[in-house]
């Protein structure tokens, strides 16, 4: 068993260390005031409670409070918290559903994972998103919080590739907006296209409901004319090349017409 004098030196060489340790501690801070505010700030509260308890360091002594874990504090921040409704559309069935929700704007793009110029017209839309989409809370609920004037969608291009082809999607980025399951544009956009896709959105919020109807309905129609023009110009290339001789044909008969036209007889 150890002398009673011999644990009294001990227990003296002990707290002249911690205070030792604390001086230096505070002559370090004087130096650099940085390092002392960037270490926990459990530094020099335990080199005290070394000097007062005889080299114990434990907080136990301090009668402290237990903190929260991170996990509850965390979770605190994120309520009231909200993200943007960016829906993600998976297959024909998710896009039908979408499109006739309600009667709001819908804007889709169409991207692909491997393309740099779709994750930065995704970053774009995001913030377009955030001023005009909907705004859900960030919890299992996912209430709308706000809702916004136009709805936002993405559409992976090599997961729908059949349904991108429908559409006749042949660049990425591409962008469609819809009216209540009727096309209304669709074009390919670039990061340096959104303040055109800005500009058109502006101008189809201002349409009464009679005037986004025209506008699908004249899109419809212009469509359908560059069809029938394709089709018509297909037939003729068809036939000139099953019937060499209307080329033969067609080719003395701007001849004559020439010939007329300049007085050549």
């Amino acid at each position: 068993m150890m002398p009673a004098a011999m644990r009294r030196t001990k227990c003296l060489a002990q707290r002249t260390l911690a205070i030792l340790g604390f001086v230096a501690c505070s002559r370090a801070s004087a130096f650099c005031p940085q390092a002392l505010s960037s270490a926990p700030h459990a530094t020099l509260a335990s080199a005290q409670r070394t000097a007062l308890h005889g080299g114990v360091a434990d907080d136990q002594h301090m009668g402290t409070e237990p903190q929260e874990s991170s996990s509850n504090s965390s979770d605190e921040t994120v309520k009231g918290k909200t993200r943007i409704d960016l829906r993600s559309i998976e297959d024909d069935n998710m896009f039908d559903e979408f499109l006739q929700e309600d009667g709001r704007i819908c804007v889709i793009r169409v991207y692909a994972h491997w393309c740099k110029s779709c994750q930065k017209v995704g970053l774009q839309l995001r913030r377009l998103g955030g001023e005009h989409g909907d705004l859900i809370s960030v919890d299992e609920r996912n209430e709308v919080v706000r809702e916004g004037s136009v709805r936002f969608g993405e559409l992976e291009y090599g997961q729908n590739l059949l349904l991108c082809q429908s559409f006749g999607i042949l660049k990425l980025p591409t962008v469609m907006i819809f009216w209540r399951g009727d096309m209304l544009d669709c074009f390919p956009c670039g990061p340096k296209k959104i303040p055109l896709l800005v500009e058109k959105l502006d101008r189809l919020l201002a349409l009464s409901d009679d005037e986004l109807r025209l506008e699908a309905k004249m899109r419809e129609g212009n469509e359908l004319g560059d069809y029938l023009l394709d089709q018509i110009s297909s037939e003729l290339s068809r036939q000139k090349s099953q019937h060499p001789e209307l080329n033969q044909d067609e080719a003395s008969s701007d001849s004559s017409d020439t010939q007329r036209k300049f007085g050549v007889f």
